[in-house]
């Protein structure tokens, strides 16, 4: 199950790799506090990073019902700083780096979705688990359509100081963020993916707002 948090969060959250999450998520339930986003986590974009925080991060799985209950995820306190990457910081070498680590991490996204298809048309719906105790891919997959997210308190904050007399900052501020699997009818289910078909995923905002401070000179 420390799978499903690399999935998700290992591109974008610091030092994930290097916890001890295997014995964690045998209770049934993981609680990592103060992480830091990674340096690259906007790469791809022209800002620079300055810093990125993670006050909370829950997870919970229900072990005796993997099945047909949803992995929640609930990420909490999420602050961002960031600032334009002036003339002198974006470099030809570094903008190429940066968009071939752009086009292997699609890659790698495309890629593990063929994965997961050709796995399901091959094998169906797996036993739960292997002989050895780990997860079928049948049974990942399925989990990781149907993990819930939800993300309470977000304040992203752009500070552009570029034009030294009319200096600025853009932010955004976001109550709370939930993406969960739904039906065809917009209800709330454990879903099945099927060959050749979408996972339908319903996402609702609370409190969303954005802000602008000029300062004059």
């Amino acid at each position: 199950m420390a799978a499903i948090l690399q999935r998700f969060l290992g591109r974008y959250v610091a030092g994930l790799e290097k916890r001890n999450l295997s014995l964690k998520m045998w209770s049934g339930r993981v609680v990592l506090e103060n992480l830091s986003l990674r340096g690259d986590a906007l790469i791809g974009m022209p800002v620079h990073l300055h810093s990125g925080h993670i006050g909370r991060l829950e997870m919970v799985v229900p072990w005796h019902k993997l099945g047909s209950l949803p992995v929640t995820l609930d990420l909490r306190d999420i602050d961002i700083l960031c600032s334009p990457l002036n003339e002198h910081e974006w470099r030809p070498d570094e903008e190429e780096a940066r968009q071939w680590s752009k086009k292997q991490a699609a890659l790698r996204t495309r890629g593990g979705e063929l994965t997961r298809e050709l796995l399901e048309k091959l094998q169906g719906a797996l036993a739960p688990e292997r002989d050895d105790g780990s997860l079928s891919p049948g049974l990942l997959a399925r989990i990781l359509d149907n993990v819930q997210l939800t993300v309470n308190g977000i304040h992203v904050r752009y500070d552009d100081r570029t034009n030294s007399s009319r200096p600025f900052a853009l932010g955004m501020r976001l109550s709370t963020l939930q993406i969960k699997a739904v039906d065809e009818q917009g209800r709330t289910r454990f879903v099945q993916r099927l060959p050749g078909k979408p996972v339908r995923k319903a996402v609702a905002v609370d409190d969303f707002s954005l802000y602008l401070d000029v300062e004059f000179g």
